[in-house]
């Protein structure tokens, strides 16, 4: 099981999150790449260097590092499909994404054959939870958008992905032993 951030948030605070949980790797080597106003470019850097200077993610020093990405790096890599199939096996943090920017992401990796499951706590996660094969809704609140994901244990709680994975096999192994 692979996991990615998906996040309107700020990308610093999407890979301080990552790294904390280990979507990040431990080692932290990260890169973010950012639209700058007025390039028609990524440009990558790495954000816990305070130096201004771009990097080419492509050489063989970078080659090995995680990637994260904005928004408007991400529209740039949807549009130019061959930059994105060369690197997106590499993207860890998607941030400051819109909810039409995470129905993106879904679909993407379900393009490349992916099962696809999202986990999300708000309105701005609806249309990725349903585009996913499987979306889980870590929201208490019943009268909320997101509330048909709903999960039934501890409310806001990602022990529920391991019950939603438990599940699903199970009834994979129930399946599979009717048909033998």
């Amino acid at each position: 099981i692979r996991s990615v951030i998906c996040t309107g948030d700020n990308a610093l605070t999407g890979i301080s999150i990552g790294k904390e949980c280990g979507i990040v790797s431990d080692n932290g080597r990260i890169l973010l790449g950012e639209v700058m106003p007025g390039s028609k470019s990524i440009q990558w850097r790495d954000p816990d260097s305070e130096s201004p200077y771009t990097v080419e993610i492509n050489t063989p020093l970078y080659s090995s590092w995680q990637l994260a990405v904005t928004q408007g790096a991400w529209r740039h890599l949807h549009e130019h499909v061959s930059e994105l199939e060369a690197i997106w096996h590499r993207i860890v943090v998607f941030a400051r994404m819109k909810p039409e920017d995470k129905i993106n992401v879904v679909k993407y990796f379900q393009s490349r054959n992916l099962v696809v499951g999202m986990c999300g706590d708000g309105g701005n996660d609806c249309g990725g939870l349903r585009a996913a094969h499987a979306g889980l809704a870590l929201s208490d609140a019943e009268a909320s958008m997101v509330s048909p994901f709903a999960t039934g244990r501890d409310g806001k709680s990602l022990m529920t992905v391991v019950d939603l994975i438990r599940e699903g096999r199970a009834c994979l192994a129930t399946n599979m032993a009717t048909f033998q």
